[in-house]
């Protein structure tokens, strides 16, 4: 991810040289836009991360439950 918005900010500056247009917006735009999306990313990732710690800790309970009936 760090590395794409590297390549971008780069090429849109390349772009900017070559061409003479005006390039502090696009790199701007693009920069909020990036933070926004990885917002968006964190918060969805973080609640599918919390699904998987309940799943694990219901999982975790009922092996240990298991092993010690059958570990004797």
């Amino acid at each position: 991810m760090i590395a794409l918005l590297i390549l971008i900010i780069v090429a849109t500056f390349l772009f900017g040289v070559i061409t003479g247009f005006p390039v502090a917006n696009i790199v701007l735009g693009g920069i909020v836009l990036v933070i926004v999306l990885a917002t968006l990313k964190s918060l969805l990732f973080r609640n599918r991360v919390k699904k998987d710690a309940q799943f694990d800790s219901k999982y975790n309970k009922h092996y240990y439950r298991y092993r010690k009936k059958y570990d004797k």
